[in-house]
């Protein structure tokens, strides 16, 4: 019922759509086994998302927690996950989006190591994350505009909307 609700309206405003799993997702877990959850969590986005018509998902950075694995762990932990994401989302017609967060090894480096891992593999640039631990926007923009299809977010925190529908729209239905 609520998909129905969905479709209808992305057919009626026909808004440009990045779906959006949860933050939190493991990707980059030191626990192999909390890696592979994610595949089978994401299966569950993925089919949602198609039904849908979603082309493109954003998946966030996940690092491991404490300081006991170097970054280059990290990085590993997640392409191994990132690539047979990339893999399940193609059989859907979905693209995944590698969207930073709020860590430090998210530097430029690290975000070329995994984009560069992965072919498929798309950026979804949020300039409020990409501003941390000293980060310059316009430094990622410059290094990956041309490399991958980056998706930019400008994000303001003063009347965010749950549904990503567009917020000029005042007379969208409540849905959730």
């Amino acid at each position: 019922m609520i998909l129905k609700k969905i479709k209808k309206l992305l057919k009626k405003y026909k808004p440009s759509i990045v779906g959006h799993t949860a933050w939190y997702l493991p990707i980059g877990s030191e626990v192999k086994s909390f890696r592979e959850c994610v595949i089978f969590e994401a299966k569950r986005y993925f089919k949602v998302f198609s039904k849908l018509n979603i082309r493109y998902v954003t998946i966030h950075a996940n690092w491991p927690s404490g300081r006991m694995f170097p970054t280059k762990e990290g990085i590993r932990f997640q392409l191994e996950t990132l690539k047979k994401l990339v893999k399940e989302a193609k059989r859907y017609s979905i693209k995944i989006i590698y969207e930073l967060t709020d860590r430090q090894e998210e530097d430029i480096k690290s975000v070329f190591e995994i984009l560069d891992g992965i072919p498929n593999l798309y950026l979804h640039l949020d300039i409020g994350h990409a501003n941390l631990f000293g980060g310059k926007p316009e430094e990622f923009i410059k290094r990956f505009h041309k490399k991958q299809n980056t998706h930019i977010c400008v994000t303001t925190t003063a009347k965010r909307t749950s549904i990503f529908l567009l917020e000029k729209e005042k007379s969208i239905e409540k849905i959730s």
